[in-house]
């Protein structure tokens, strides 16, 4: 007995220190021993990402590196708060404007320089001596309406914005479908995992070749501890998805049948899953449900909100946005691929050139916005509500 026991313990502790010095080695072959510290920019990998348990993946605080294409080269800096541009302060310093915008890869600046980028531009164009203005760039890449609701309930709201941004894309609506919600009793979501998009260890984005049931088990719910910390866990999860996925073969692909109907906050969690992978029109839905509980947080917050709807192409989206008339400003308004084909990148992400032109018109539309915050309420803005403030439905 005492020998099996003896067997057991050795066979164990074999079993954790290969496990251990896996992940030493992943850490150490990946440049960036921490998980989350500086990169070189003499690496020309992109790979500001890391996994996370609550979003799928946030960009690393504190990356420096280059994003180089057939297209474009350019440079990007991650700040200590994990937003891309300069460094700030968590600490809203007094008498300066804070403006939050939420959204992905067009408003993240993809393929421009930071300087370039829509929200560093807007941050200049509205600063002003007696009233500095600083414009917090929460988008991250492949992010969608999901991560928007997260992000203010857990991101946003800490750094005391005076103004709040949502960014719609035209994909955000499909995006939906490829991410494995886990939502709460008011069908809102506490979590998402992308069936899509998955960072190796490295810090780079990986696409899979996505399942429209999506993944099963630990590959779908993985335990948050080992999302955050560990690269051997999340590499080895990006491999059995790929392996899972390719195994199922034509099944993947199986319909997922007719949309659920009734109101969303009476549908089961699974049956919402279901019908973000039955096509756009419940897409759209749930899209408008986020949207919905998104301005009931901002109020709930005091915090005025604002869309902007970044394209590409026309659509339901770009119908809401002008539905909402002076509350949301359109860049399908401004420019559009077919007449300024040369303020487009060959994927439709915007040149710099485009991105001063909708800064320039976003400066205008705001200032009046800016100019009626009394002085006083600035640093008070953005403070969660007590307790007894909900926002659900």
């Amino acid at each position: 007995m005492a020998r099996h026991l003896a067997r057991l313990l050795l066979l164990g502790s074999s079993l954790l220190l290969c496990l251990l010095l896996g992940e030493l080695g992943l850490r150490l072959w990946a440049g960036h021993p921490s998980g989350t510290g500086p990169q070189s920019v003499a690496s020309q990998r992109f790979n500001p990402f890391r996994s996370d348990a609550t979003l799928g993946y946030v960009l690393r605080p504190g990356w420096t590196g280059i994003h180089q294409t057939r297209d474009f080269r350019v440079r990007v800096h991650i700040n200590g708060l994990g937003l891309r541009g300069h460094p700030l302060e968590q600490r809203k310093p007094s008498g300066t404007l804070r403006i939050a915008i939420l959204g992905d890869s067009y408003t993240f600046g993809f393929g421009v320089e930071d300087r370039d980028a829509f929200p560093a531009l807007l941050e200049r164009l509205l600063s002003r001596p007696e009233r500095p203005v600083e414009v917090l760039n929460f988008d991250v890449p492949g992010y969608s309406t999901d991560h928007y609701w997260i992000l203010l309930q857990q991101r946003v709201q800490r750094l005391s914005p005076d103004l709040l941004i949502v960014a719609t894309c035209s994909n955000d609506l499909p995006d939906l479908a490829w991410n494995q919600l886990d939502l709460d009793p008011a069908r809102l979501p506490l979590r998402t995992q992308s069936t899509l998009r998955m960072i190796d260890y490295r810090g780079r984005m990986r696409y899979l070749e996505g399942s429209a049931l999506g993944l099963p088990g630990l590959l779908a719910s993985p335990p948050a501890w080992l999302v955050d910390h560990s690269q051997l866990f999340n590499s080895a999860r990006l491999r059995a998805a790929k392996v899972w996925l390719r195994l199922r073969g034509a099944e993947r692909r199986a319909a997922a049948g007719e949309p659920p109907r009734g109101p969303i906050q009476q549908l089961t969690a699974a049956e919402i899953q279901r019908g973000l992978r039955s096509g756009p029109g419940f897409q759209l839905r749930y899209h408008r449900y986020l949207m919905a509980a998104i301005a009931r947080r901002a109020r709930a917050l005091g915090l005025p909100l604002r869309r902007i709807h970044v394209g590409p192409g026309r659509g339901p989206l770009q119908e809401d946005c002008q539905r909402l008339g002076a509350e949301c400003l359109s860049a399908e308004s401004l420019f559009d691929l077919q007449h300024d084909p040369e303020l487009f990148l060959p994927d439709q992400h915007w040149r710099a050139q485009a991105h001063r032109r909708l800064a320039r018109a976003a400066a205008r539309w705001l200032e009046p916005l800016l100019a009626g915050i009394a002085g006083p309420a600035v640093g008070a803005r953005g403070q969660p509500p007590s307790p007894s403030v909900s926002p659900d439905p």
